[in-house]
């Protein structure tokens, strides 16, 4: 649905933001490593975003969400070097992180955060 890039929209249009001051840091999630789809789904996704984001191993499909959204980012201008990753796997680091797809209906959430640092 886009929804980093509509949000990013919306913060441009609210508070005058300039695309090139923006940084972007993609907090803990599923990665390709876990995140095993059906290939009905890559294939919507490599429809509407490429074959980026799509992984294929041993006969299965997986999605890479990091790789979708550094796309749609850099699409509308967020220059490379200004988004950065965070390497934490929700679904492996069990430890550390909640997984609906690893721990199923009932685990807990976690919180996504967005700041605007007028000081740069």
């Amino acid at each position: 649905k886009e929804i980093a890039v509509k949000a990013i929209k919306k913060m441009i249009r609210n508070y005058k933001l300039e695309i090139r001051n923006l940084r972007v840091v993609f907090g803990p999630s599923i990665h390709p490593c876990c995140y095993e789809v059906s290939k009905e789904l890559t294939d919507k996704f490599e429809k509407k975003f490429g074959e980026a984001g799509t992984v294929v191993r041993n006969n299965k499909y997986y999605l890479n969400l990091e790789a979708i959204n550094r796309a749609q980012l850099q699409k509308m201008g967020i220059k490379g070097y200004n988004i950065k990753n965070n390497k934490y796997c929700t679904h492996c680091e069990d430890k550390r992180y909640y997984s609906y797809r690893r721990d199923g209906k009932g685990t807990g959430r976690i919180v996504t955060g967005v700041m605007i640092n007028s000081g740069m």
